[in-house]
């Protein structure tokens, strides 16, 4: 998880770790349709609303994206959002399926 940053610093940021993203917590309306229910430890970050390692991860991405949200949350659920535009859904392959009936999580080979 990436530590919060300044608005100046984040213009010298030249990569992310895309793990996790939080909407605001006075967004808590807007983010209850997409919150996580693991994760609580980062809780101060916000309400977390999209997590990688969930089967959801590749076709749920929380859209729009709030103000406050922060840099890396707002950079990851951009690119997410705005790459599905671009290039379709990603498809179903072993490492990356569909809804499952065992929640969130689920280990891939």
């Amino acid at each position: 998880v990436d530590s919060p940053v300044s608005p100046q610093k984040a213009k010298h940021i030249p990569m992310i770790h895309m793990g996790r993203a939080w909407f605001p917590k006075e967004h808590a309306v807007s983010a209850e349709r997409w919150r996580h229910t693991e994760g609580r430890n980062f809780a101060y970050r916000g309400i977390q609303v999209w997590c990688k390692c969930n089967w959801t991860a590749s076709h749920i991405i929380p859209w729009p994206v709030p103000e406050g949200t922060d840099y890396a949350s707002q950079v990851t659920l951009s690119l997410l959002h705005n790459s599905i535009q671009e290039y379709g859904p990603l498809p179903k392959s072993r490492f990356r399926g569909g809804p499952t009936r065992h929640g969130y999580h689920v280990n891939f080979p």
